[in-house]
């Protein structure tokens, strides 16, 4: 049973979602599974040096977290703050297609 909290956050990641131009998302979610496959972990900061930031930089939260449900990366949680990101922390991802020649994008 869904909590209180994981619905309301549920439905922040979707209004964020719905904000966003589809073939943006489209590309983001392309370019995080490109750097899976190059990297063995990764963060948001590595997809803004590959992508344009759309009008909502949050949306890039829900794509990587359709590619961890669908394991193709993982949560390696918060990291230290950086300039770019506001001083705000980043979460960390593992990439679970680095070395996998079976792995097939979404």
């Amino acid at each position: 049973m869904e909590t209180e909290q994981e619905r309301l956050l549920r439905d922040a990641l979707a209004a964020v979602s719905r904000g966003t131009d589809p073939s943006w998302r489209r590309r983001a979610l392309l370019v995080i599974v490109g750097l899976a496959r190059l990297q063995d972990e990764l963060d948001a900061e590595d997809v803004w040096d590959l992508i344009e930031k759309p009008r909502e930089p949050r949306a890039l939260g829900p794509i990587f977290r359709v590619l961890a449900a669908r394991g193709f990366i993982r949560s390696l949680g918060p990291t230290p703050s950086s300039t770019s990101s506001h001083c705000h922390p980043l979460t960390r991802w593992r990439s679970l297609l680095r070395g996998n020649p079976c792995a097939s994008a979404p």
